[in-house]
Formats: structure tokens, sequence, C-alpha cells
């Protein structure tokens, strides 16, 4: 089971940061897996790397999800001729909407569930929740680390039938 008030303690790091960048990492050779990338602070202090579902809403709209990256500007899946996991991105319906809502924005809670979801509350009532999204034995859900060299990583995945939360 995920120590989810240690996990809480080592996110509320970034309560009262900006969120300073927002991007996909195209990592299928390195990871298996596609990454979102979140950092907040100055000097990107903190980072939250985002392998499963990633879903951010405003009043209570879905704003997108971790799926739009399919999907080009005007709601049409993507042809898969285009798609580009270098700049999928930046062509579909998550960088220029999400970044124009939070961009600069401050955290103002984190908050974990018994499920290890982590929802984060930006001043401006925007949220970002990451959801844990499948059950493959050792699949690694986010990490979460200063990124002053040599620092913890805080890693959540599966580990014998339950999600984890390990260092390295």
């Amino acid at each position: 089971m995920v120590d989810k008030k240690n996990l809480e303690n080592r996110l509320n790091d970034i309560v009262g940061l900006k969120l300073t960048e927002f991007y996909f990492q195209p990592t299928e050779e390195v990871l298996g897996g596609n990454v979102i990338v979140l950092n907040f602070g100055d000097k990107n202090r903190f980072s939250l790397h985002i392998q499963c579902f990633l879903r951010a809403t405003f009043n209570g709209k879905i704003i997108l999800t971790s799926s739009d990256e399919f999907f080009l500007q005007n709601y049409q899946k993507m042809p898969l001729e285009e798609y580009d996991e270098q700049n999928a991105f930046d062509r579909s319906l998550l960088s220029k909407e999400l970044m124009i809502l939070l961009e600069q924005s401050v955290v103002e809670t984190v908050f974990v569930s018994e499920t290890a979801d982590v929802v984060i509350t930006f001043n401006n009532g925007a949220k970002i929740e990451v959801i844990p999204d499948c059950l493959s034995e050792g699949y690694e859900y986010y990490r979460f680390f200063n990124l002053k060299k040599g620092s913890i990583h805080y890693i959540v995945n599966f580990r014998g039938k339950e999600l984890v939360l390990r260092k390295c």
C-alpha cells in the first residue's frame, strides 16, 4: 500500500510554487512509455513526471486529458501519418490551452487519495489530477523529485499486487 502521508508530505513541497513548465517528453526507448512533465518553482526546483492518466479541469469542465495527444485542435482524431511524438502535444489540445490557463499559476493544495491519485489545485481554481490507470507489475505511474543534482526520486509504481511508494 502507498504511504499516502509520506507521499503527500513530499508533494506538499510544491504548495506556493508556480507551474513553470508543462510538456510531453517521448521516452519510448528509455522507459517504455511517454512522459508528461510538470515543473514547479523558480529555476524549476521540483518536477513531476507522469506516465499514467492525467486530467486537467477548470470550473468543473475537463480542459484536457493525457489522451489528447492523439487529437488535433479542432477535436478531430490526428491522422496516423501526421502523428509525431516529438511535437504531438504542441499540435494537440494540450499545450496551448493548458499553459494559457496554468502558466505562472500558484499551487494552492495537493491531495493524495488512498489509491495514490494526486489532485493539485491552483490558485485560479484549475486542477490537475494524476490517476494510476493500469495494474502491470513494475509499471511506474509517476515520480516526484527536486531537480537539484543527486536528489531522491519518489516513485509510485505497481509491485506485488499493490501500489507502492519507493525512493531511489
